[in-house]
């Protein structure tokens, strides 16, 4: 079987929330691979790689679909195939899939669709039913509880590992010198300018607010690259409680307010050990995720046709 992306389909599998599969199909298909005694069909791959492509446009333009699938193409019939290994053994092993939970993921799909209708038709586009929906969640169940069982709850990272990794990385562990600030946004310069003038002599912006009607919008950002150019100039030159003129951004006037200055600092292990221990959590997770995989490939029959 070729080989592909191990790291991208372990986190895929890691994390499924509410991916789904398609349904296989009854009527007679072309037989693309076997995996001791299921098969996998053309019309599998091909509803495979049509779900895919809705699931990717809901936050990808047209264009990044298409480019994505191409991309993905070649490794989809080995992901088919792992799905299909990791159920049979979930089977195997006695894991327990609650029905409740099959209903609350239907549910949670259906609220991103205005009525029940919308929901039936956009799985009928797919060539779906319902059923063949609740079908593909208990089979993401099925590996998702296995991956849990089998490779999550094994998983031990010790306090020395994190308190290593934390001092082979602690350049990454820093702190940027930041500003905190305050700024209302306008759309006439004419009155702009006068607010500034009267927060140049009285720097109380609640009452400023209140009497024209204003939001006063909060922030904190760094230098060199997170603030836009024109808002990093006009609140790093600043004081600490000083205000600044209007300063025009697309045709919005922008007053700030300087309200506070934190420097550059390092972490402390304390403040970033639960980040730690979630990435080598994750590493060695993948890690297992390649063995098991592995394992359960060398005790399967799987020919690709």
């Amino acid at each position: 079987m070729q080989k592909y992306s191990r790291r991208c389909v372990i986190i895929f599998l890691l994390f499924l929330v509410f991916g789904l599969w398609p349904a296989a199909g009854y009527t007679e298909d072309k037989i693309i691979a076997a995996v001791n005694n299921d098969v996998i069909t053309q019309s599998d791959l091909d509803e495979f790689t049509n779900y895919m492509r809705m699931q990717l446009s809901e936050h990808n333009s047209e264009d990044e679909v298409n480019i994505r699938i191409v991309g993905m193409k070649n490794d989809l019939l080995d992901r088919l195939i792992e799905d299909k290994l990791l159920i049979q053994e979930a089977k195997r092993i006695g894991v327990k899939v609650d029905a409740d939970r099959i209903k609350y993921r239907i549910d949670q799909m259906k609220l991103r669709y205005r009525s029940d209708r919308e929901f039936q038709e956009d799985l009928l586009k797919q060539g779906l039913a319902q059923s063949d929906l609740e079908a593909r969640i208990l089979d993401q169940l099925y590996m998702v509880n296995i991956i849990e069982r089998m490779v999550k709850d094994k998983v031990t990272v010790l306090p020395e590992e994190v308190t290593e990794y934390y001092y082979r990385n602690i350049e990454s562990y820093t702190i940027a010198e930041q500003r905190e600030f305050e700024y209302f946004i306008l759309s006439d310069p004419d009155l702009a300018k006068e607010i500034a003038e009267k927060l140049s002599i009285n720097r109380d912006w609640n009452e400023v607010a209140k009497k024209y009607n204003l939001d006063i919008n909060k922030h904190t950002g760094r230098q060199g690259g997170e603030l836009r150019p024109e808002i990093e100039k006009a609140v790093f030159k600043l004081e600490k409680g000083q205000t600044s003129l209007p300063v025009e951004i697309q045709g919005k006037y922008y007053i700030f307010k300087l309200i506070d200055i934190y420097l550059y600092r390092q972490q402390s292990l304390l403040e970033v050990q639960s980040d730690i221990y979630a990435i080598l959590q994750q590493m060695k997770m993948e890690q297992d995720m390649t063995k098991f995989l592995n394992d359960l490939k060398q005790k399967t029959y799987i020919k690709i046709y």
